[in-house]
């Protein structure tokens, strides 16, 4: 029996199916990694020796510097950086290993789309150009010494977005050490309470680093002093659902750890709030 028009449309379409899933399949068997070993594409950096990270795409930049011992963000904003995940970042482009590829010319590859610069604390900064992610699996093709390869695994995710979601999330920028007393709305916290609103504050994050309602003329002021009576920061938290924290971009808004401090100690910032001003006060519900 002859076959109707619509199996010979499906059929046709199977053939052109099996051709597509053989081209590339060839295509990826042609450009796979030709050995099995890998080469760092850092070789000979210790992730103690980098002193900063700067990437440029199409679309973005980013560019993070060791300041002293903590981490900076200079690019898109000023703003100190999330420590711990720029550690981690660089720890793992100092382990990152990719494999040459057969055959496969630059422009094939898109080298170029990403250019990453490291800096070190010896010699010229390492400059790495990458390209286009694989079309198997999750490496991204890169130069290194002008040969196209492939990297083990993806690029942090991180330095593939807009660089703000690498800013420190944590509001207090001293350490636990150097505070020795606080003052809120200018009455200094007793001692039973200061070491727990320590505590409170240095386990603080901000929610959402997104902006918020402008209530820069509200609040209550925070400021934490060292032995010498000098004051080491000066946070201004705005009581509402949830807190804020008042920064130079916005309001933004904070976890619990304060709002729980508060009520587990006779409403220190209720009584500051009583004490200040009626124009100063933030709305509370």
């Amino acid at each position: 029996m002859p076959m109707s028009h619509h199996q010979r449309t499906q059929t046709r379409l199977l053939a052109a199916l099996a051709v597509l899933t053989v081209i590339g399949l060839y295509i990826a068997g042609k450009f796979q990694p030709e050995d099995a070993t890998g080469t760092a594409i850092l070789s000979g950096v210790e992730p103690s020796t980098v002193m900063g990270v700067a990437i440029t795409t199409t679309t973005h930049q980013i560019a993070i510097a060791k300041e002293g011992s903590e981490w900076q963000l200079q690019l898109p904003i000023t703003a100190p950086a999330d420590q711990e995940r720029v550690d981690a970042i660089v720890g793992e482009l100092s382990t990152m290993t990719a494999h040459p590829v057969n055959g496969m010319d630059p422009s094939q590859a898109n080298i170029g789309l990403l250019r990453m610069e490291v800096d070190v604390q010896e010699g010229p900064p390492r400059v790495l150009l990458f390209g286009r992610q694989s079309p198997v699996g999750d490496g991204r093709y890169v130069s290194v010494d002008s040969v196209v390869h492939l990297t083990t695994g993806p690029l942090p995710r991180a330095l593939l977005k807009p660089g703000t979601e690498l800013r420190s999330t944590r509001p207090v920028s001293v350490g636990m050490v150097e505070i020795h007393s606080i003052e809120i709305a200018g009455r200094r916290v007793d001692e039973a309470a200061l070491e727990p609103l320590v505590e409170a504050l240095m386990d603080l994050r901000i929610a959402d680093l997104s902006t918020a309602e402008d209530l820069s003329g509200h609040g209550v002021e925070v400021v934490l002093k060292s032995s010498k009576g000098d004051a080491l920061q000066t946070l201004k938290f705005v009581m509402g659902d949830p807190w804020l924290l008042h920064t130079a971009a916005g309001s933004v808004p904070l976890s619990q750890e304060l709002e729980t401090w508060n009520a587990q100690h006779t409403g220190w910032f209720d009584a500051a709030r009583i004490l200040t001003p009626a124009a100063e006060r933030a709305p509370h519900q």
